[in-house]
């Protein structure tokens, strides 16, 4: 596996498909001056070093292999987070990046995958040393991506090593207000219940007003959808959403405002939905939908 993952490899920094004969712009040196220049938080998210070493052993494997081959752990997560900092050295001396991401996706919806305990003992450590390298790069944010319930993980990383987390998944148990509370100082972004945009848009403003109330209220905390947006949430639920929170990240009043819903105009009038007896019946007659 080291052979495999050598970060100072010119392929690495480029796309897949670009590997063997870059094109002009596949590479971050292409990118510098451009992301230099953004007018927007430049934000890098990269796997560390429990989901790669699940990746690796798959979870019941590693979940064992904590309690039956701890020294293994030890070398696998060491190795990833020397990985890690000699293969962003050089990017992140040229580039400057406002949030590091690191993903984890390490917790279900009522506790972490790790205990505490585990978390202190074998990712701690490792995560200081990424979390000074970072700083030392001029991020602003050191921020871990981890689905499910979060406090347990925060109890043992944060404020040592995190700065904070994303996406505050409420199914899971979590509540921004309460988590910008009990953890003063941190950074989260996230939070806006998913599943409440399936249903009608007084239903979905209310959840994106409560949200962006406590992002007012307390700063530090982002508000978006707490997950990847599932497919039973209509299409124009979701524009809508976007240019609500558009507004209300303008400072536009939580009570009144309403967006002008130009996104969905670009759809068109809703149409009727497909009826294939209809359609039968147009081509074959009548006779053939009943029979």
């Amino acid at each position: 596996m080291k052979k495999r993952f050598n970060p100072h490899d010119p392929k690495r920094t480029v796309d897949p498909p670009q590997a063997d004969k870059p094109k002009p712009g596949s590479c971050w040196r292409d990118n510098v001056e451009r992301c230099n220049k953004a007018d927007v938080p430049l934000i890098f998210a990269i796997p560390c070093m429990y989901w790669r070493t699940r990746d690796w052993c798959g979870f019941e494997g590693l979940s064992m292999m904590v309690y039956d081959q701890p020294s293994l752990v030890h070398e696998m997560f060491e190795f990833w987070t020397w990985f890690l900092i000699e293969l962003l050295k050089e990017p992140l001396s040229h580039i400057k990046v406002d949030e590091i991401i690191l993903s984890e996706d390490m917790a279900f919806k009522g506790q972490a995958m790790l205990s505490p305990a585990k978390i202190r003992e074998f990712m701690v450590p490792r995560y200081k040393r990424l979390y000074e390298f970072f700083k030392s790069k001029g991020v602003e944010a050191v921020v871990m991506d981890c689905d499910g319930y979060n406090n347990q993980i925060l109890d043992a990383m944060y404020p040592e090593v995190l700065d904070g987390i994303q996406p505050i998944e409420i199914a899971a148990g979590n509540d921004p207000e309460e988590m910008l509370r009990k953890y003063p100082g941190i950074f989260i972004h996230g939070g806006i219940d998913k599943r409440e945009l399936r249903f009608s848009r007084p239903q979905a403003r209310a959840e994106v007003a409560r949200r962006f109330k406590t992002a007012w209220d307390y700063g530090g905390y982002i508000p978006h959808v707490d997950h990847g947006v599932p497919p039973d949430v209509p299409l124009r639920n979701f524009l809508y959403y976007v240019e609500l929170a558009q507004g209300f990240a303008c400072g536009k009043n939580l009570a009144t405002y309403e967006p002008p819903c130009r996104l969905e105009k670009q759809l068109g009038p809703i149409e009727e939905m497909f009826d294939p007896r209809h359609a039968i019946a147009e081509a074959y007659g009548e006779e053939c939908v009943t029979s």
